[in-house]
């Protein structure tokens, strides 16, 4: 699992779970293939694919796709 707990740009493919702390900033302009865990406190940004689930208690922002299903948590 890859965690993110500052800012962060992905370019390109990671094969892995992915989490978003609180405080952490992510930036995909790639392909995750697995599961993307936004954090209470973390933000994501999606400019490419996520072909797994994301599990939002965050902020998320979908410029992207999404393969899989979305559970918005946040409140």
């Amino acid at each position: 699992m890859l965690t993110i707990s500052n800012n962060k740009t992905i370019n390109g493919q990671i094969d892995d779970d992915v989490t978003v702390e609180n405080g952490g900033v992510l930036t995909l302009n790639g392909q995750i293939t697995k599961n993307l865990f936004v954090e209470l406190g973390g933000i994501a940004t999606i400019n490419g694919m996520l072909i797994g689930n994301l599990i939002n208690k965050g902020q998320i922002s979908i410029n992207g796709m999404v393969l899989g299903s979305i559970s918005n948590l946040a409140s």
